[in-house]
């Protein structure tokens, strides 16, 4: 007699099983075909655990680790790379075509640097207020008057 097929039940909605864990894991760094493949479960199964809230959140949060970690490693080559800019530029032996390119790419980068450290200051200014003007949790922020 033919096994029955095995189904793979939700956990409570605040906690990842193993399985889902390893799901995580494994997008990480491969497709969601071959992650479930791996996990020996259905790619249909690994697309409904992957829309769960807690998996989605678990799956943001690795993105946000690989973004944060590239971000990092990008902000380590910048000195490196501003300074063959500037070696380029200055050199009397570098052809004026590419003095110019890399001229344009410093102050490109400077002024890029520049607009993006005002947004981020102004968001953080918004946020700011937000956060003084959001009513304590637990209340709705109506009040009612009688």
């Amino acid at each position: 007699m033919p096994r029955p097929k095995e189904r793979h039940k939700t956990p409570k909605a605040d906690t990842l099983t193993p399985q889902q864990a390893r799901l995580v894991a494994l997008l990480g760094y491969s497709s969601l075909v071959a992650a479930a493949a791996e996990l020996g479960i259905s790619e249909r199964t690994a697309q409904r655990w992957a829309k769960l809230p807690t998996v989605a959140a678990a799956l943001r949060r690795q993105s946000d680790d690989v973004l944060s970690e590239a971000a990092r490693l990008s902000r380590a080559e910048l000195a490196a790379n501003r300074a063959t800019l500037r070696e380029l530029r200055d050199s009397k032996d570098t052809p004026p075509s590419v003095r110019l390119a890399a001229a344009a790419r410093l102050t490109d980068d400077a002024l890029r640097l520049t607009s993006d450290q005002d947004i981020a200051q102004r968001l953080a200014d918004v946020e700011r207020r937000l956060d003084e003007h959001t009513p304590p949790t637990g209340t709705s922020g109506i009040s009612i008057v009688a």
